[in-house]
C-alpha cells in the first residue's frame, strides 16, 4: 500500500490514550520487563514467558525475555530505532500504523519500540497506512477546527480559536477544591478536557451533542476512569460540579423558555463560568431571536440570579482577538 502520512505521536500521558488494546498487551509486558530490569531479576521475566507460552520451554523464553531487553537497552542508549535485523539496529523509518473507528492507533509492526518510547517520555513517529472510512470522513470534515485536538492525526490542522489564554485565566480564578470536580459543558473537541486533567481533578463530566465533535472527545478520552462523555443533557447533573460553559450556550437554547430550562439544570452548580456573544454580534441575534435586544451576559445573569442565588458576575476574561467576548464567573 502506498504511504499517506506521517504523524507524531506524543509521549503517552494520562490526558492522551490513542493506542489500541493490542498496544496495551504489549505494554503490559513492558512494565514486568522493566521491572525485572530494575530490580536486577531477569529470571523472574522468564518466568513470565514461560506462563504466557504454556509451556516449560525456558530456552525460548529466555530468547523472548532477551529481545524485550535489547529493545529496552538499545533505546535508552541510543534512542529510538523502529526495527533490529541479524541483532543489529536497522530500518530507520517510521512505525507503519492504521487508524480505526474512534481513532484507536494499530500498529503493522511496533507495539514493543512504542511501548517503551512511551515508557520513557518520548514521541513516536508513525506512518498512517490506513484510516476506517469513519474515522477518514471526521477528519476531513474537521479540515479546520474550532479549538485544537489532542489526537495525534489532528496535530497539523489549523485551529479558528486556540484557548490557551482564556483557560488559563479560568484556571487561575477557581480554588483547589472548585477544580477537583469538573463539568465541561460543550466539550468539544477535547481541549478543556485535556487542559483541565493536567491539574488532576478526580473526575470530569464532558458533555458534547454534536456528532462529529463527539466522535472526537471518544478517540481521545473513552474509556479513562476519571472522564465520563455524555451526549445529551438529559441525565446530567451538576450538582456540586463547576460548570464551564464557553460559547454553547447560545447552541443550545433558541427560545426563551429553552434557555432558561436550561439555567435550571445548571443552577445545580456552585460556580459556574460562561462566554456568550456580545450583544451586538451576528451570532447572538441568530441564535436568540426573542431576545435580540439587550444585553446577553444581562439576561443570563438575570435568570441563573433568580433560579440559582448567584451573585454578581465577575469577568475574568476577554477575548481580544474574537470579537473582545468576555468570560465571567458565577458563585
Amino acid at each position: 500500500m502506498a504511504l499517506t502520512d506521517q504523524i507524531v505521536i506524543p509521549a503517552l500521558t494520562d490526558s492522551l490514550d490513542p493506542w489500541s488494546e493490542d498496544f496495551w498487551t504489549k505494554r503490559m509486558e513492558l512494565v514486568a520487563a522493566m521491572e525485572d530490569l530494575d530490580a536486577g531479576r531477569p529470571s523472574r521475566y522468564v518466568n513470565y514467558w514461560l506462563r504466557r507460552m504454556k509451556s516449560d520451554d525456558r530456552y525460548q523464553a529466555n530468547v523472548m525475555a532477551d529481545c524485550w531487553h535489547k529493545i529496552i537497552d538499545g533505546i535508552q542508549a541510543d534512542g529510538y530505532c523502529p526495527n533490529y535485523v541479524d541483532n543489529s539496529r536497522a530500518d530507520t523509518g517510521p512505525i507503519r500504523i492504521s487508524i480505526h473507528n474512534q481513532g484507536r492507533l494499530h500498529c503493522y509492526d511496533g507495539n514493543h519500540r512504542a511501548a517503551v518510547m512511551g515508557a520513557l517520555g518520548r514521541p513516536v513517529l508513525g506512518e498512517v497506512y490506513a484510516r476506517s472510512p469513519g474515522w477518514e470522513k471526521l477528519k476531513k470534515f474537521h479540515a479546520t477546527l474550532y479549538q485544537p485536538c489532542g489526537h495525534p492525526d489532528f496535530a497539523s490542522h489549523p485551529v479558528q480559536r486556540p484557548n490557551q489564554a482564556r483557560l488559563s485565566a479560568i484556571r487561575a480564578c477557581l480554588t483547589f477544591a472548585e477544580e477537583r470536580d469538573l463539568a465541561i459543558v460543550g466539550a468539544c473537541t477535547g481541549h478543556e478536557v485535556e487542559f483541565f486533567r493536567a491539574s488532576e481533578p478526580e473526575y470530569i463530566l464532558a458533555l458534547e451533542v454534536n456528532e462529529s465533535r463527539l466522535a472526537l472527545l471518544h478517540g481521545q478520552f473513552v474509556g479513562l476512569e476519571d472522564v465520563a462523555i455524555y451526549s445529551s443533557w438529559d441525565g446530567v447533573d451538576f450538582t456540586g460540579r463547576t460548570a464551564i460553559c464557553l460559547s454553547v450556550l447560545h447552541h443550545v437554547a433558541s427560545s426563551t423558555s429553552a434557555w432558561i430550562e436550561k439555567c435550571h439544570q445548571l443552577a445545580k452548580a456552585p460556580v459556574i463560568v460562561v462566554e456568550l456573544p456580545r450583544s451586538d454580534e451576528s451570532t447572538w441575534h441568530e441564535k436568540f431571536r426573542e431576545e435580540s435586544d439587550g444585553d446577553p451576559h444581562a439576561n443570563l445573569v438575570a435568570i441563573l440570579q433568580d433560579v440559582g442565588g448567584f451573585g454578581p458576575p465577575e469577568v475574568i476574561y476577554r477575548d481580544k482577538s474574537y470579537s473582545n467576548r468576555e468570560t465571567f464567573i458565577l458563585r
